[in-house]
């Protein structure tokens, strides 16, 4: 920390009446009375002000950044802080900001915007843990549960087997599901738990049936059957009901989301996120990545799985990172080559250590000469017990999860005996987004591709200013780059107390 320069943390806590937001600084600060805070007084007991680690895109199936423990540390020699251990502070937010010490509130930048642990007490020292924003998407998707309160033969909120069990849910296209019987006096399945756009087919043993016209209400579903031999969707409840007991499996093909719009990878991490109450999105970067991705996606949501594990399986069709920025937004990106300008220029004179661990994506840190893209998946996979008048063809494809794309690149083999493949099963739908995304992740990861750590030394407004996703310049002998090589940042690691900042580069 420089003299000149001042970290300011803001925590969230309940006083056993309500939420308040306790202050503190590096160096004594208060605010102006038209800011907002006005005259705001941040107590100097900040020692530590951000020790932190963000990783994302660690490797081609791994979109996800991956925070580790951090903390904020607060003096404490006068006991002071005591009374934190009646506030409750464990899931609230904290902010961690860096500016000058005689600039305005609005001069300070948010270098860390996340939630926190219980505080620690560690002698004269309160710790304030943190924890990424992210957690807050660990969250199960399938979080409302059937109530079992079926009083046959009405009702679809089944039956006492029911009960407490997770209701279904699909985001997008999906193929081949299998839906929940929460009726069986009257054969009513639920796909969803809320509106689909369209049920394109229902199938039983893998031979389709015939649709009959669409429910208007619940009320139309329980009191109107299907003539036998076919099926009628009530849209908004995510259900169906067959007009004659199967002989079999029940699979559907549906579709969730009002237009394919909706179903493309940057739109359904939206979805995903506001499913379990995470509104803070950036809205332009997930509107680019479905520029650059228009891909139509789907999923089915397992019983257990939490937002952040969907948010990782929709990132794979696009080939994107995503992670919670200094704002507390997710945002996300389709990972590229580096390109453009240089948004940070690093020389020998910033640079203190660098070292490089490969020069390829790929097994033994090397390019990969084939790419494989998994789509078209079926969530139910039927390799037996199908209907005599099903196909050959299709009782092929019923009984395969994955249809597979795939580009290579040879010359990559033949420079590179020891080089792999890489296989990336998908949310993808179509062939032809398969094929481009194959060919395009092929050229992406055939490539060399360095990955290195630098650690630098940067005045504290410019470090803020670094961000996962960004490119940077390293012009140094080390490692050949006296050229200059740019790479992308995909780990940081601040440690503002030493004023020194690590990367972990890509490109």
């Amino acid at each position: 920390m420089t003299p000149e320069t001042i970290y300011l943390v803001e925590a969230d806590a309940w006083d056993g009446g309500a939420v308040v937001t306790l202050r503190w600084a590096s160096h004594g600060y208060t605010t102006g009375p038209a800011e907002a805070p006005a005259n705001a007084y941040y107590a100097p007991r900040v020692q530590q002000p951000a020790l932190y680690r963000l990783a994302a895109w660690t490797a081609p199936d791994a979109p996800r950044s991956r925070p580790t423990a951090g903390e904020i540390s607060l003096a404490n020699p006068d006991g002071a802080l005591d009374f934190l251990s009646d506030f409750g502070m464990d899931g609230r937010r904290v902010r961690v900001l860096v500016g000058p010490r005689s600039g305005p509130y609005s001069a300070f930048a948010v270098i860390i915007d996340g939630t926190l642990l219980a505080p620690a007490w560690e002698g004269a020292v309160v710790a304030l843990r943190l924890r990424d924003r992210q957690e807050q998407l660990d969250a199960p998707l399938r979080a409302v549960l059937y109530g079992g309160t079926n009083v046959a033969p009405a009702g679809v909120d089944g039956s006492a087997d029911l009960k407490d069990q997770p209701k279904p849910a699909l985001y997008g296209r999906a193929l081949n599901v299998s839906p929940v019987l929460v009726n069986g006096s009257k054969l009513i399945y639920q796909l969803h738990d809320g509106a689909l756009a369209a049920v394109s087919a229902v199938y039983d043993r893998g031979a389709g049936l015939t649709a009959g016209a669409a429910y208007a209400s619940q009320a139309d579903l329980e009191a109107t059957a299907p003539a036998a031999g076919q099926y009628r969707v009530w849209l908004a409840g995510g259900m169906l009901r067959l007009g004659s007991a199967p002989a079999g499996q029940i699979t559907v093909d549906a579709v969730q989301g009002a237009g394919a719009a909706d179903r493309r990878p940057g739109a359904l991490i939206a979805t995903l996120a506001a499913r379990v109450g995470f509104g803070s999105v950036d809205t332009a970067a997930l509107a680019t990545l479905d520029a650059v991705a228009p891909y139509e996606c789907g999923i089915v949501v397992d019983a257990t799985e939490t937002a952040a594990a969907a948010i990782d399986r929709v990132c794979l069709a696009a080939g994107a990172w995503w992670t919670i920025d200094t704002l507390g937004r997710l945002t996300a990106a389709q990972l590229a080559a580096p390109a453009g300008p240089a948004a940070l220029e690093l020389t020998a004179a910033e640079i203190t250590e660098i070292s490089r661990a490969s020069l390829g994506d790929g097994a033994g840190g090397l390019p990969v000469w084939r790419t494989t893209i998994g789509y078209a998946r079926l969530a139910t996979v039927q390799a037996q017990d199908l209907a005599g008048v099903v196909s050959a063809d299709r009782r092929a494809r019923l009984a395969q999860e994955y249809l597979s794309a795939a580009a290579a690149d040879p010359a990559v083999q033949t420079a590179h005996p020891l080089a792999g493949e890489l296989r990336i099963d998908t949310p993808l739908l179509d062939a032809a987004d398969a094929a481009a995304e194959a060919a395009r992740r092929q050229a992406l990861h055939g490539a060399r591709r360095d990955r290195v750590s630098v650690s630098v030394r940067l005045q504290p407004a410019v470090a803020a200013g670094v961000a996962i996703g960004q490119c940077v310049r390293i012009t140094d002998r080390r490692l050949g780059y006296g050229a200059g090589r740019l790479l992308r940042v995909i780990g940081i690691e601040r440690d503002a107390a030493l004023g020194r900042l690590a990367l972990e580069l890509w490109g």
